[in-house]
């Protein structure tokens, strides 16, 4: 009976936790748990065969079903481990990341387009920043020469009160049905961005530089490229823009315009 009842339960272990066997050692312990407990609760009395054989008949199912209980309860709580390991996190959700040593990270740098260029860590300044509000745009064409054009984009203080400026203009050409001209705004090195504080009224100016020699991919007569209607100009370290006329042709070579740091005055005359 013993081998029987051991086969039985071992085959229920088997059954119910093949995926996830029992720790080691827990699958002795039940199975002389269950032989123990049948023959306490069915003990066979010398002198009485009939009595002892009558009595054996439930024992072997209910020993087999408390093993499996038991094995059933083992298996829930490894799968339920297993899943706490396994499943993953919802999208979107963070992970879990070790809070590096040092100083807090600096904040974000101004949208790409307006910061400085590298190596020129705009400085704190000591005044309000001149905000797009704060500011009026023009443009004046510059004597041209040999296919290269020029002209002074000029921002002016138009509010009550003195602000500071630092780095370059983002720009963006557009057509007269407001869609985007090509257009590729190139950072001149020099003069290198200072923080300028501009008076109510008082101006900054960049020189702009483009060409009218066509480039590879570009029609060789009339337009290089789409004639623009108008400019998108944005301040340094602003995201909304001043809207101007363009009334100076094509920019050739798919837009390139050079165009230096912000530096203080009206510019020079046309």
């Amino acid at each position: 009976m013993s081998d029987d009842l051991r086969e039985r339960i071992e085959r229920s272990f088997e059954d119910e936790l093949r995926p996830y066997p029992p720790p080691a050692g827990l699958r002795s312990r039940i199975i002389r748990t269950a032989i123990e407990a049948g023959r306490r609760d069915h003990p066979g009395r010398a002198g009485h065969p009939g009595h002892g054989r009558q009595r054996r008949r439930p024992e072997w199912p209910l020993a087999v079903a408390a093993a499996v209980l038991a094995v059933a309860a083992v298996g829930a709580l490894l799968l339920g481990l297993h899943g706490l390991r396994s499943t993953p996190l919802p999208a979107g959700a963070p992970t879990p990341t070790a809070t590096p040593a040092g100083p807090t990270p600096s904040a974000s740098p101004p949208p790409a387009g307006n910061q400085p260029i590298a190596g020129q860590p705009a400085p704190g300044l000591t005044l309000p920043r001149c905000r797009t509000w704060d500011l009026a745009a023009s443009i004046r064409e510059l004597s041209p020469g040999a296919g290269q054009r020029y002209a002074a984009l000029v921002l002016a203080n138009r509010s009550g009160h003195p602000c500071q400026t630092y780095g370059f203009v983002g720009m963006q050409l557009i057509d007269t049905t407001g869609r985007p001209v090509p257009t590729q705004v190139v950072r001149v090195r020099q003069p290198a961005p200072t923080v300028l504080t501009l008076a109510p009224d008082a101006s900054a100016f960049t020189v702009l530089h483009w060409t009218a020699v066509p480039g590879p991919g570009e029609a060789a007569t009339g337009d290089c490229e789409a004639v623009p209607a108008a400019a998108q100009v944005t301040p340094p370290d602003e995201t909304t823009q001043i809207v101007i006329a363009w009334t100076m042709g094509p920019v050739c070579q798919q837009g390139a315009v050079d165009t230096a740091a912000l530096v203080a005055g009206p510019g020079p005359p046309s």
